[in-house]
């Protein structure tokens, strides 16, 4: 899955902004899809990689959605 990064304020179709929910919310999305698969084919994995860019800008995960702030 590609990521997102400096894109305007959106939100996805469930009310998640856009970035949070490409970058973080639809890996375990998948992941999740996948787990019955994963179980039947017994010692398979996920390997999820990420960029450093939580280290510019933490996420804040008492406001995701960017709710109360800008």
């Amino acid at each position: 899955m590609p990521g997102s990064l400096a894109n305007p304020l959106t939100h996805d179709g469930r009310g998640y902004e856009s970035q949070f929910s490409t970058n973080y919310l639809g890996h375990l999305q998948l992941t999740m899809r996948l787990w019955p698969a994963l179980r039947q084919a017994q010692g398979a994995r996920v390997v999820a990689v990420s960029s450093r860019g939580h280290r510019i800008a933490g996420v804040d995960f008492e406001d995701p959605n960017f709710e109360r702030r800008t």
